[in-house]
């Protein structure tokens, strides 16, 4: 895809590099080791406004999905999806418009 990607499986971690170092696009599951998906999509509104984050969760609910886009996530997907519904979500969110 082109993409140069960090992973990290902690949340903390992941809040800990987001401190020093924006992207353009997160995506964040909503059940990680430590703090929640929603946690780091605040910190990520909070220190990055402008990076767009995706919420994955594989146990989704109507009710996490309007946190999730309240909170200021572009979208919010369920496990199981397609690496390819991934990828082309990314690739859409990357050559549209910011909102």
């Amino acid at each position: 895809c082109g993409y140069q990607v960090d992973t990290l499986t902690d949340s903390q971690e992941a809040i800990d590099r987001l401190a020093g170092k924006r992207y353009d696009v997160l995506i964040t599951d909503l059940k990680m080791s430590g703090p929640s998906g929603l946690d780091v999509l605040r910190f990520v509104g909070e220190q990055w406004p402008g990076t767009r984050v995706i919420v994955i969760t594989g146990y989704a609910t109507a009710d996490q999905a309007k946190e999730s886009i309240k909170g200021g996530a572009v979208d919010f997907i369920a496990k199981p999806f397609r690496i390819s519904q991934l990828t082309e979500l990314v690739a859409r969110i990357l050559t549209g418009p910011r909102e």
